[in-house]
């Protein structure tokens, strides 16, 4: 396959991503922490032949682990986010203070 091909691809699927994780209180199937003990630890619903109720399945609470990766992907597309926003902020300081000082400010 060719690079740019893959390259688009990985970039249509990260954009999917962050659509989702942003549009997960109008998409998610249930409430991120409803718990239901009588769906506890579902399979799929893939190989239950079942309808999509529980499309990932549910964990040992009966949350559903669809709704729960949507939300958590919210929590860590906004870490991202400020990460890069304080680490850019910092490089900038750091080079315009090593930038307008030089010598040994500038090698350190």
């Amino acid at each position: 396959m060719n690079n740019k091909v893959v390259e688009w691809l990985c970039i249509g699927f990260l954009a999917l991503l962050v659509v989702a994780a942003i549009l997960a209180p109008w998409i998610a199937p249930k409430p991120p922490g409803a718990i239901s003990l009588g769906e506890r630890l579902r399979p799929p619903a893939l190989f239950a032949g079942r309808t999509a109720t529980n499309v990932l399945g549910s964990d040992n609470l009966g949350r559903d682990i669809l709704t729960r990766v949507l939300y958590r992907a919210r929590i860590s597309l906004m870490v991202a986010f400020i990460k890069v926003v304080i680490s850019g902020a910092a490089g900038t300081l750091i080079g315009h203070v090593a930038g307008y000082y030089r010598g040994p400010i500038d090698t350190l």
